[in-house]
């Protein structure tokens, strides 16, 4: 069974769907925190929630009341995001680079050139953090850099094409297993699975989460469900093969990001409203 990388604690399946997303929906914090173009969110080891604003500031928040700590300004065009080892790695477009930043005060560190042209977007870590996994968009690879020491020392190693153009983001089961999505419509999820070597990548389709519109983000729940946010529809949530459409959700039609935490804890980055959405069902379930 999948576990969500993100679980710090042990929570347990809530298999009854319907059940679940009834007292997900009926969690939902108030007042909305208002956040200009949320995208990428992510806990920090600090237990901020940090949210990428798209082509905006960086903002550590608290997790509970949604309240800002601290906000920073970063390169013009910013809209990747990663986290390791107490450092945000953020990607921009123009110049194309990845940016780091310090989680303790915010400045700004070393700079990871990427050496392809392309568009960097979500970034992660595998092997122990001595990999970094880049997606990059527009040129269609994946870009993988060997890290030396975190903050500070970085090389290119290989890129790997992907699927389909404008790889976005990616989710993490472990070290040779990965999810990728593309933004770009009618274009499903698709597994990514290292065998061999250490660039032998490949890529399995989950043909039946194809859809017209366009791909975001995605998190793994503690049964090992697949929620599917798609940006101009809302949420699908499949069964763990991703066979099977087990249910929508039509929160928004404007979500951007999605982030699953202990206890079916939910965050969704609401682009179009300028929104943090925050469910705190706070669960604990039977095995099914």
């Amino acid at each position: 069974m999948l576990k969500p990388i993100q679980s710090q604690t042990t929570t347990l399946c809530c298999s009854n769907l319907t059940w679940l997303t009834t007292k997900v929906q009926a969690s939902k914090q108030m007042p909305v925190a208002t956040v200009p173009g949320p995208s990428f969110m992510l806990i920090d080891d600090n237990n901020y929630l940090v949210a990428l604003i798209y082509f905006g500031n960086l903002i550590q928040m608290d997790r509970n009341t949604l309240n800002v700590i601290s906000s920073t300004s970063i390169a013009s065009q910013c809209a990747g995001l990663g986290y390791n080892n107490g450092y945000y790695y953020i990607g921009c477009d123009s110049p194309r680079r990845l940016y780091v930043y310090s989680s303790k005060n915010l400045t700004r560190g070393s700079l990871v050139n990427i050496t392809i042209t392309g568009n960097p977007r979500e970034v992660k870590f595998i092997q122990n953090s001595t990999i970094m996994i880049v997606a990059t968009e527009t040129i269609a690879v994946l870009s993988f850099y060997r890290v030396y020491a975190p903050g500070s020392n970085y090389s290119f190693m290989y890129s790997v094409p992907t699927p389909n153009i404008s790889p976005y983001s990616l989710y993490k089961v472990n070290d040779t297993f990965l999810y990728l999505i593309h933004y770009y419509n009618s274009t499903p999820i698709y597994k990514m699975i290292l065998s061999g070597n250490s660039s032998n990548w490949t890529f399995v389709p989950l043909s039946n989460t194809t859809t017209p519109q366009l791909p975001v983000q995605m998190a793994i729940d503690f049964c090992g469900r697949i929620w599917f946010v798609i940006y101009k529809l809302g949420v699908q949530i499949y069964d763990p093969t991703g066979s099977t459409l087990l249910a929508t959700w039509p929160v928004s039609t404007g979500l951007d990001g999605i982030l699953m935490l202990d206890n079916y804890e939910l965050y969704l980055a609401d682009y179009d409203n300028n929104q943090l959405l925050h469910f705190t069902p706070n669960l604990q379930c039977l095995l099914p």
